[in-house]
């Protein structure tokens, strides 16, 4: 569970709408739904260090 790299501040209760990520680059249905059909899913969601400092991250799944 990384919420906590989802927003500057660290704090986001679970549920909470998403206002410094896209939901499509966090949604588990996005990537479940490419991986169920053998798909390969990429997303590049932002995250932040503790300093507050945006990063960028890429997440690729490639099913076997």
């Amino acid at each position: 569970n990384c919420r906590f790299l989802l927003s500057p501040t660290g704090n986001i209760a679970k549920g909470e709408p998403r206002r410094f990520a896209s939901p499509e680059a966090v949604s588990e249905s996005y990537m479940r739904k490419l991986l169920s059909s053998s798909k390969e899913c990429q997303t590049t969601p932002i995250g932040y260090r503790a300093s507050e400092q945006a990063f960028i991250g890429l997440v690729t799944i490639n099913p076997l």
